[in-house]
């Protein structure tokens, strides 16, 4: 990867990451794309490089979190000493995902009704 590729995928990661910190501590509607781009040290123009609104960098968001939530509530399960079978699996994965929620109620309160079941879509045209 070049240098202005880094840059690029730096500028977005820094977006993503100044939204969820605003969004969590001040909601969704009463942050602005300005405060955004600019907490995050970016012209505000320099936004719309990377998204149409802020519309898409909640879904890029939504996205982000709903996949690492998963992505951990898997690998908690592929680490458990205890052979389970698929209900048992996926029971512990929607417990552990719960449980992750209640703990971090910044991430819940984000997610509200938003979750997203990455590649859910893949799954059921499968």
């Amino acid at each position: 990867m070049g240098k202005a590729e880094e840059n690029k995928q730096h500028k977005r990661l820094s977006l993503l990451n100044t939204a969820f910190e605003l969004f969590t501590t001040k909601g969704v509607n009463k942050t602005s794309i300005s405060e955004i781009s600019e907490q995050a040290g970016i012209a505000q123009g320099t936004f719309y490089l990377y998204f149409a609104d802020k519309g898409a960098v909640t879904q890029a968001l939504l996205a982000r979190v709903s996949y690492q939530l998963l992505d951990d509530a898997v690998t908690a399960c592929e680490r458990a000493s205890a052979p389970m079978d698929f209900p048992d699996k996926m029971i512990f994965v929607i417990d552990h995902i719960i449980e992750a929620l209640r703990t971090d109620t910044l991430m819940l309160r984000f997610l509200e009704r938003s979750f997203v079941w990455p590649c859910l879509d893949k799954i059921e045209a499968s």
